[in-house]
């Protein structure tokens, strides 16, 4: 047999853990005798005030030990539409049984609650009777409301019909068609009632569901029954027996000095002013356990040895934290914790849906079911179906909100750093451009100096050969004013001979000239193109 801790910290006590479960011996007895008489018992409590503990290694254990039923642990899941599951399908899985002889009378496509719990009765008919403890029964009602409905009229089969019509029916038919169909004794264990007791546990903020269920069990609420929380002797009780257990722990047999269990008891209780919630109790004895006795070899725990029970809760959650190896997951795991599931002003926790939590978060769904199993969060059955997911407990609300302070603060001198980092590094790089901007000046300045002599040069050549231009345009203007004038000269010839032609009246001659004089002289002149517009115009 593996070894295991005597303090099982956030996660609920299971049925292997009852020799260590302590604080609760007169709440198991009051259940116990109540189940004895009431074939359904409602169970309610706030949230981690430890009903599935209560029921694992309380209730469960009673039972078999006193021989006085079979006891059965059922669950339904929440509801997920792509599963196509009804509530029943567990209690199919755990009860599986089956009856040749009521196959005989009735043949059933899924069986039914009251199929499965007979065939039980059948298969054994020297067991007393079956307890059936329907856990966390809010998971019901994430249901569709037939599915809700077919439950409850089951349940009710089981609870009020010792056997039903069809399978009445049944037997009536078989004995009609062959006498010796069933024998007595078959006939007597058929009719043999159900020594049957219904548990059912449910969270105290959805009692008011169990309403929907009225219409088939009209007195589902007349018996309940509220846990609290410890008081201080079951506190010291839970504190101190599992400690003094002998055999299969991970830690030796260890004790507490007085004064260090008064210390947990006062942090727990305010000083004496609440009841105490199992959750912290288990966080801080866990503590006390894997840190004191089995690290440091404590057998006698003394006071001087205890952390500050607040600084302990605010370690937990970051040691859970620090338990997922991935960096890039923890991140995510810390900012969905810290940032998703807590409204800080108020300093309350906060429900979120698994689709939200990938969205916003990027945790993956294995990520969230590594942290549901670190007891941080856990999921809730949600009315729309589906988990919703939640910080497993207010006592952690003020240990995340400061780890989320300090990370803020770490990121925040990171960034910081970064920066500085950064502004260095412009720094330096500006002045390694003001170092490159230096040498180019300099190498600029010797340009400069060369392009100076190299100007003065070039000046000098330019000064020549402009002299030597001008020398050449200067000829060149002379040469045209010179031609010029003589197309002035010879135009003003023409235009006389035009003239002594047009008086003799010899016109096209005159036009032809002027033609020949604009093409071959200047066919911009403007007195011989008003002379031969003149012409044209005869």
């Amino acid at each position: 047999m593996s070894l295991v801790y005597r303090y099982p910290g956030a996660k609920p006590f299971s049925a292997e853990e009852s020799s260590i479960f302590f604080g609760r011996e007169k709440e198991v007895e009051l259940l116990f005798q109540r189940i004895q008489g009431t074939p359904l018992l409602i169970l309610y409590a706030k949230s981690g005030l430890g009903k599935s503990s209560l029921l694992n290694a309380g209730l469960i254990p009673k039972v078999r030990e006193s021989q006085s039923f079979t006891p059965f642990a059922l669950r339904f899941g929440a509801y997920e539409s792509e599963l196509e599951k009804v509530p029943l399908d567990n209690a199919r899985e755990v009860l599986q049984q089956q009856s040749d002889l009521l196959e005989q009378l009735y043949t059933e496509k899924n069986p039914s609650l009251w199929y499965l719990l007979k065939a039980q009765q059948l298969s054994n008919p020297e067991s007393k009777g079956v307890l059936l403890i329907f856990d966390q029964f809010e998971e019901l009602f994430t249901y569709p409301k037939e599915d809700i409905e077919a439950f409850a009229r089951q349940l009710s089969e089981v609870l009020y019909s010792n056997i039903p019509d069809r399978y009445r029916d049944g037997m009536a038919k078989l004995l009609k068609e062959k006498s010796d169909g069933i024998s007595k004794e078959a006939l007597k264990r058929l009719h043999q009632p159900f020594q049957l007791s219904v548990v059912i546990a449910i969270r105290s903020d959805r009692l008011a569901l169990i309403d929907r269920l009225k219409p088939f069990l009209p007195n589902v609420l007349d018996n309940t029954y509220e846990l609290s929380a410890l008081n201080i002797q079951q506190a010291e009780d839970a504190i101190l027996n599992p400690a003094y257990e002998n055999n299969g722990f991970k830690s030796p047999v260890f004790d507490y000095e007085d004064a260090a269990v008064d210390h947990l008891i006062n942090f727990l209780s305010e000083d004496h002013k609440q009841a105490i919630e199992s959750f912290q109790l288990q966080i801080l004895c866990e503590h006390v356990e894997q840190a004191l006795v089995i690290k440091q070899g404590k057998t006698l725990v003394r006071h001087s040895d205890l952390d500050d029970p607040q600084t302990i809760l605010e370690d937990y959650y970051m040691g859970k934290i620090e338990e997922i190896e991935n960096a890039m997951d923890r991140l995510a795991a810390r900012k969905l914790i810290e940032e998703g599931l807590i409204f800080e002003e108020e300093e309350r926790r906060l429900n979120l849906y698994e689709g939200q939590i990938e969205k916003s978060f990027g945790v993956s769904k294995s990520l969230l079911n590594r942290l549901v199993d670190t007891h941080l969060i856990r999921a809730e059955p949600s009315l729309r179906g589906g988990y919703t997911y939640e910080l497993a407990h207010d006592t952690l609300v003020a240990p995340v909100l400061k780890a989320k302070a300090e990370r803020k603060q770490a990121e925040a001198e990171q960034k910081a750093i970064l920066d500085k980092q950064e502004r260095e590094a412009e720094l330096s790089e500006e002045r390694r451009k003001r170092r490159r901007a230096r040498r180019l000046a300099a190498f600029m300045s010797l340009l400069a100096v060369l392009a100076i002599a190299a100007s003065i040069f070039a000046f000098t050549q330019t000064q020549a050969a402009n002299a030597a231009k001008e020398d050449a345009e200067l000829r060149q203007q002379e040469a045209e004013e010179a031609l010029k004038r003589r197309n002035e000269l010879e135009i003003d010839q023409i235009l006389r001979d035009v003239d002594q032609m047009t008086e003799v009246g010899q016109f096209t001659m005159a036009r032809q000239r002027l033609e020949e004089a604009l093409q071959n002289i200047d066919s911009t002149d403007t007195r011989l193109l008003n002379h031969l517009d003149s012409l044209n115009s005869r």
